[in-house]
């Protein structure tokens, strides 16, 4: 049973659809002062805008004028450029009759969004097989928005006959990738190891165990969709329980030990995990090769991180403010982060903050969100919202609706956008849509993959939880969540994508949370009409 206090700071987080995640903390910086047009929080939001055309210049005595252009853009910038803009949540009609003509014209980005605004529903209900038909049309095109989003159509059989072989293939398309996204996994979780890409050679790479004496404990998981028929330490059978876990002994009184983990599923499909085992201090083992001239960081990385925590109308929460602090540090001092902070925000505060960061990025460019507070959804239409900290309780008015979040990231121009949400997500796509980099892939070839997959752009969530409410607290002065997350990232040592990063946190929070007896389970995935292209977000250790 948890501390009665412990229950009572459940944060309260339903969100249905998309997406966000920020968290925030001490030293706070304000986003920079809006323009003095902006006298309100709807001018704020992005809309579909059809921009003016420009006057050019055609030699000495003759001037002409460009086409008009369809844009994302907030909507005080299409006032102040003169544009006719529509709010796709509130006005989907209108949003349409701006991209259809486009749309019709040939245009495949256009074709997709036309396609996005008939999913979401133009009319009262998404028209999905109408949705398709356009996504059809900029998939031949080689869009890759389009090829994902008809893929998750596939692969939830909405519009068009289910078929999830189509829908893989559909995702390999888009993220360039020739394989499905590996299903069978090791995790070393008590110690916390990521463990490095084996050097060139195929040397298994040093792992130190701290610890007195020479008897060191290792405990760790294996994940597999199919179950898991066998895991073997060197040769030797290794028992795991009905959750995957497995823990042994290992004596380094003979001095370094080699290691080889090998799991096998009941489908006789194979993962294998290689290190040396060494006494000592337990830091990340690293491969100074791959640092900084491994080629796989592009452009600058920015976070902003909202830890809503002292709500006026809401319970109080006990560690948002905390695990940002945390993680602005880890950020910063490890990964070479700039962080933008705010805490205790109101949705005014969080929607400029959202808009400072599209002048700040540029299309090479990388940004985090990290939220951490209260969120609720609405039992009607089943759209989740943020709680600001004056949010009242039974007024949605000057809540932050997900959908409108979900717009701002797609008028980032970062190439990739990944938000992590101490609350809850709601993900419609499976994993499949995720580029995958696998870690039994030659040094060589594993970092080609990541390099190609950090070209693709991408808006991927990793969120603590799914519907179900998620505990406050459960790891010290951290949230249990937050713990894992910091746990990871704190391990390691060589560039590495989220969705690995995810794979990680979800082994060593599930054995917590058994210990716990929590319900609840991390989820990663494509955040819908964010504007995701099969890519992922990639975390590069600086020192």
């Amino acid at each position: 049973m948890f501390p009665l206090n412990y229950l009572a700071a459940r944060r309260r987080c339903e969100f249905a659809g998309l997406l966000l995640a920020l968290a925030g903390c001490s030293s706070v910086q304000q986003p920079a002062n809006l323009p003095a047009s902006v006298q309100s929080d709807e001018q704020l939001l992005i809309v579909d805008c059809l921009m003016p055309g420009q006057v050019r210049k055609l030699g000495a005595f003759a001037t002409g004028v460009s086409p008009r252009r369809p844009e994302k853009v907030p909507a005080y910038e299409c006032e102040q450029a003169g544009g006719e803009y529509a709010l796709a949540s509130r006005d989907p009609k209108r949003a349409l009759a701006i991209w259809l003509p486009f749309a019709q014209d040939g245009n495949a980005q256009a074709q997709t969004q036309v396609g996005e605004l008939y999913e979401r529903g133009v009319g009262s209900v998404a028209d999905y097989a109408t949705a398709a038909a356009w996504y059809q049309k900029a998939a031949d095109q080689g869009d890759a928005r389009a090829l994902i989003n008809l893929g998750s159509l596939y692969e939830r059989g909405l519009g068009v006959k289910r078929d999830p072989q189509a829908a893989a293939r559909l995702f390999r398309q888009a993220s360039g990738q020739a394989t499905a996204p590996a299903r069978l996994a090791i995790h070393l979780v008590e110690p916390v190891i990521v463990l490095p890409t084996a050097a060139p050679d195929g040397t298994a790479p040093p792992v130190r165990l701290a610890g007195s004496g020479t008897q060191r404990q290792l405990t760790g998981k294996v994940t597999a969709d199919a179950g898991v028929r066998q895991l073997t330490l060197n040769d030797k059978p290794l028992a795991v329980d009905a959750q995957g876990v497995f823990r042994t002994t290992l004596d380094l009184s003979q001095g370094p030990m080699e290691l080889r983990l090998t799991a096998t599923d009941t489908q006789g499909n194979q993962t294998s995990m290689s290190f040396s085992a060494v006494a000592g201090a337990a830091t990340p083992a690293r491969n100074t090769s791959l640092l900084p001239d491994h080629g796989v960081q592009s452009g600058q990385y920015r976070a902003l991180v909202i830890a809503n925590q002292n709500y006026q109308h809401w319970e109080r929460l006990d560690t948002p403010l905390r695990d940002a602090q945390d993680l602005k540090q880890l950020l910063e001092r490890r990964y070479g982060f700039k962080v933008t902070l705010l805490a205790d925000a109101t949705r005014r505060e969080m929607f400029t903050a959202l808009n400072t960061l599209r002048s700040q990025l540029g299309s090479n460019d990388n940004l985090l969100v990290f939220y951490a507070g209260h969120g609720d959804i609405d039992p009607v239409t089943q759209r989740g919202y943020w709680v600001p900290v004056d949010g009242e309780r039974r007024n949605r008015s000057n809540w932050m609706s997900v959908l409108d979040v979900t717009d701002q990231l797609n008028a980032l121009p970062a190439r990739q956008v990944l938000v992590v949400a101490d609350s809850c997500y709601s993900g419609t796509m499976a994993r499949t849509a995720l580029a995958a980099s696998d870690a039994d892939l030659a040094p060589g070839r594993r970092w080609d993959a990541l390099r190609a997959m950090g070209r693709l752009r991408a808006r991927v969530a990793l969120t603590s939880g799914g519907l179900e409410p998620v505990v406050d607290g459960g790891a010290g002065q951290n949230s249990l969540f937050a713990k894992s997350l910091l746990d990871v990232l704190n391990a390691v040592s060589e560039p590495i994508e989220a969705r690995r990063v995810h794979e990680e946190l979800a082994a060593r929070f599930s054995l917590r949370a058994t210990r716990l007896r929590i319900q609840q389970k991390p989820e990663y995935a494509p955040i819908r009409f964010a504007g995701h292209e099969a890519g992922d977000f990639l975390f590069v250790p600086q020192r």
